[in-house]
């Protein structure tokens, strides 16, 4: 028997249904001479680092903890334990196993920890698969890869090499994280856990940063001359260049006149081509602009689509899919646009999204698998985000768009001014987004991959140039024009949202620049553009971890950082922990591990060094910030004593310390629904919020998740109520007296 160990069920599935002739029992399949387990992401990860050492508590005594010999064990989950049980009897049996896990780095670690936890001794071969299509899968398990030092001759890369840079790449950020996080808590915590995390601690570094350029930012202008024209009854106005100082404003203004002469004028048809499909970080950056949804709620959703079978995989980077499956979603896409969105199909015969030599590892795009069982079900946010998935999907299978441009140059006593107008002329692809955008949506603005770049931040309004009309004037022709002065406040960097955020840390060169680095040297080492600030996935649970760790709070679709937060940075700042940097020569070195370049002692070597300087710096920080240092943000309602302060989980008088003179508090998060400072402040001062929205009711089986708005009171006895406003709570939705915790009570106004 060969043993396939796939990295999830429905890979799993996949294998199973190629090969073909299949049953499922518990926990595998089997098929003809195979047996095809799944895991479930990861099983097994690194230990813990007390297994290192024998302090009881964390010292930097025993700091830096260099480790010789890593130990792993399997994950405390009693599902996951099952798992790696049923894939520990099939081992045993088998004669071969096969690494059927995703072609990459990540898949590479999933196999390797399972053989490490369980000891496996049998023949290993691996199958490498750059999509999940059928005739992929046929020719890869009848070309199975060896694990050699030798790059492979099909896919270029030596497997062995590829193997052990994901091993190293998971120790060193385990490594990192433990060294880093138990030094800077011992040193400046005060009891206080403070976490550093190659990612994790980036990432803030770059919120933080974000958020004290925009307070700090200083109004500062430019000029710019606006000529308005009328010819052949069309009214126009042209630009022209933009100046720094009003001197120089005025000197352009007296230079001209108010004649203009046209020195050309173009038209032209330009050809837009519809977007891509979605991968899941252009999801997220779709959802937040059209939802004002969280990275966390757009993954959790999906989660809940996938599990229906409502869509296909969304933890993908890829925006293409194989022709095989879009010859079985031509069979039902017609009908599902029609019933969700009630829109017509336009399908082009060969969409640019439907490229089987663009598949470059085993998930393809998200897009609907045609099934709809369960969907009205869901969650409201939950259909929303499966109507931006058929939308788009239904865009890249469609047609150009088309456009009529014309431009306009005039000079005046050698002054260009410009002019560009941009008409549609065959809408193509855009007439689904815009007439979905009409009925369903916020704003009318939709990116594809290419599209996301950091000038989605621009917001200086010098660079909107189109005009709504410009006449076919000849060459030489001479027309009137007024001169008006045009004054262009400068805008401070906006904060990071869901969409930018996301954004900016797929693109991370202009960091390395903001952290000082030559950017084109580091070019010459690794494409810049290939290296990212974690993945697809692991990015959304990053962000997550720092708002549970109360370092950044997500408030009006925007990260900033908390009270907690800014001292933290003001710690982290003179240093060099966190920066960007970081993972750029961490990635430099495991290519080198992957081309053979570096050896495993070298890689080794170089870590063990880095992680003990980074120890050293931690123990020589000097800083007066005392993260224990709490604002009061009022009086106790209850003792009139204490001050109301706010921990991780509530806010709590600081009687409480004074040997529980009182006890009063307020959780931090109520009903789904974590409080403000600002509300609170207002519950123990007029005893009243303002009204609150998406508060989550309790759920119930076999109906769609509820969310509803109220104010939060507090009684006579500084109870916490909620206070409905009429209508707000539907009949069906009504109270019941109680929430999902007792403490909170309803009432009606």
């Amino acid at each position: 028997m060969k043993l396939i160990i796939a990295e999830k069920p429905s890979q799993a599935l996949t294998y199973a249904e190629v090969i073909g002739n299949h049953k499922k029992l518990t926990g595998y399949y089997e098929a003809g001479d195979y047996c095809i387990v799944w895991c479930y992401g990861h099983l097994v990860s690194l230990c813990k680092d007390s297994v290192y050492h024998n302090q009881p508590k964390w010292s930097l005594d025993y700091l830096p903890l260099i480790v010789d010999q890593y130990q792993y064990e399997a994950d405390s989950d009693k599902g996951k334990l099952a798992q790696i049980q049923t894939i520990k009897t099939l081992a045993e049996k088998a004669e071969l196993i096969i690494n059927g896990t995703d072609a990459d780095r990540e898949g590479e670690a999933i196999f390797r920890n399972i053989i490490k936890v369980l000891q496996l001794k049998k023949p290993i071969k691996r199958l490498w698969l750059n999509s999940l299509e059928k005739s992929v899968i046929e020719t890869g398990l009848a070309n199975l890869k060896t694990y050699t030092i030798e790059p492979d001759k099909d896919i270029h890369i030596s497997l062995k090499n590829t193997s052990l840079a994901s091993e190293l790449r998971a120790q060193f950020d385990w490594l990192y994280g433990v060294n880093a996080t138990q030094s800077m808590t011992v040193k400046k915590g005060g009891g206080k856990i403070l976490s550093i995390g190659r990612v994790q601690t980036a990432i803030f570094r770059l919120i933080t940063e974000r958020y004290l350029q925009n307070k700090s930012h200083t109004k500062s202008y430019t000029y710019q001359l606006v000529a308005s024209h009328k010819e052949k009854g069309v009214e126009f106005q042209t630009k022209s260049k933009t100046v720094e100082t009003e001197a120089e404003l005025e000197a352009l203004k007296s230079s001209c006149t108010n004649d203009f002469k046209v020195l050309n004028y173009i038209e032209k048809t330009t050809t837009e081509h519809p977007p891509l499909l979605y991968s899941l970080n252009s999801l997220i950056i779709e959802a937040n602009k059209e939802f004002k949804y969280s990275s966390k709620v757009v993954l959790d959703e999906c989660q809940n689509l996938y599990e229906r079978a409502i869509i296909s995989y969304p933890r993908t980077d890829c925006e293409y899919i194989n022709e095989e499956r879009y010859a079985k979603m031509k069979s039902y896409l017609s009908n599902l646009s029609e019933s969700i969105i009630q829109q017509k199909a336009h399908l082009h015969q060969q969409p640019k999204s439907v490229d089987n030599s663009k598949l470059d590892s085993s998930h393809d795009a998200i897009v609907p698998t045609g099934i709809t069982t369960g969907l009205h079900d869901l969650s409201e946010k939950a259909q929303n985000i499966f109507k931006l998935i058929l939308v788009k999907t239904l865009e890249s299978f469609s047609f150009e768009a088309k456009y009529l441009v014309k431009q306009i140059k005039l000079d005046n006593n050698g002054n260009e001014f410009n002019a560009t107008s941009k008409r549609i002329t065959e809408a193509g692809y855009r007439e689904i987004r815009d007439k979905f955008h009409n009925d369903h949506c916020s704003s009318q603005v939709m990116v594809s991959k290419k599209n996301q770049v950091d000038s989605m931040e621009d917001n200086d309004p010098s660079n909107d140039d189109t005009s709504g009309d410009i006449p076919n004037l000849p060459t030489n022709q001479i027309i009137p024009g007024n001169l008006e002065d045009k004054k262009i406040e400068s805008k401070p960097k906006p904060l990071y949202t869901g969409s930018t955020l996301t954004t900016t840390l797929m693109k991370i060169g202009q960091h390395l620049v903001t952290e000082g680095h030559d950017v084109k040297e580091i070019q010459k080492l690794i494409p810049i553009n290939e290296v990212e600030l974690g993945t697809d996935n692991t990015r959304v649970h990053i962000v997550e971890a720092l708002i549970e760790r109360t370092y950044i709070e997500f408030k009006h679709n925007k990260y900033y950082p908390t009270e907690l937060g800014l001292k933290y940075y003001s710690i982290l700042a003179p240093t060099d922990i966190g920066k960007v940097l970081i993972t750029v020569e961490n990635e430099i070195k495991l290519r080198l591990v992957e081309k053979g370049l570096m050896t495993e002692d070298e890689f080794r070597n170089q870590m063990n060094s880095y992680v003990s300087s980074v120890v050293e710096k931690i123990k020589l920080i000097e800083s007066s910030v005392d993260m224990n240092e709490r604002k009061s943000i009022g009086k106790c309602p209850k003792c009139k004593k204490g001050d109301m302060l706010k921990s991780d989980k509530s806010f709590f008088c600081s009687e409480y310390k004074n040997d529980k003179a009182c006890t009063y508090s307020i959780f931090r998060t109520v009903a789904g629904k974590t409080l403000t400072d600002n509300w609170v402040t207002d519950l123990i001062t007029k005893r009243k919020t303002p009204l609150i929205k998406g508060f989550k009711a309790k759920p119930v089986e076999g109906k769609p998740d509820r969310e509803f708005e109220a104010h939060l009171i507090l009684n006579e006895n500084n109870e916490l109520k909620f206070e409905f406003v009429e209508n707000t709570w539907d009949k069906d939705k009504k109270a019941k007296g109680k929430t999902e915790t007792k403490q909170y009570t309803f009432t009606k106004k």
